[in-house]
């Protein structure tokens, strides 16, 4: 497939991430996954819009694709005015671990007053650790305090 059509079908794949058809909407998710990286600037710009699920949804699968050209607008996502999206995002980060992820669910521990977003903060530095990134123990330490 060409550069501008596959672009254009990417285009529509994102659009469809919103549909409330079950069947396109597995479909858009599985097109856009097998796509990866092509796929990343169209799941960016859908990171902007107002509806919420498919924020969500853009940003699961961002999260799924673990690409780390990403993780700077998904850390952007733990400030989201939504609790669903900052939970989201926190989830998202576990697949991109490293210094940047664990400083930014660290901060989100200390301010955040929602408890599932808490809990899915916590859940990720877990999962870090438990894939060798002991640096991520610290911030799980402080906040048995909490």
């Amino acid at each position: 497939m060409n550069e501008p059509s596959q672009q254009k079908s990417l285009a529509l794949w994102v659009e469809a991430l919103g549909d409330a058809d079950p069947t396109r909407l597995e479909a858009a998710e599985e097109a856009l996954a097998a796509a990866g990286a092509a796929a990343l600037p169209h799941l960016l710009r859908c990171l902007d819009r107002e509806e919420e699920r498919l924020r969500l949804r853009a940003l699961l699968l961002l999260s799924f694709l673990a690409d780390r050209s990403a993780t700077r607008r998904i850390v952007a996502l733990l400030h989201d005015p939504s609790p669903r999206m900052r939970q989201q995002a926190a989830v998202g980060l576990a697949r991109t671990p490293g210094a940047a992820t664990i400083a930014a669910l660290s901060r989100l521990l200390e301010r955040e007053s929602e408890v599932l977003v808490r809990l899915a903060a916590v859940r990720s530095l877990v999962r870090m650790i438990r894939t060798g990134h002991d640096e991520a123990l610290r911030p799980v330490l402080d906040r048995l305090s909490d």
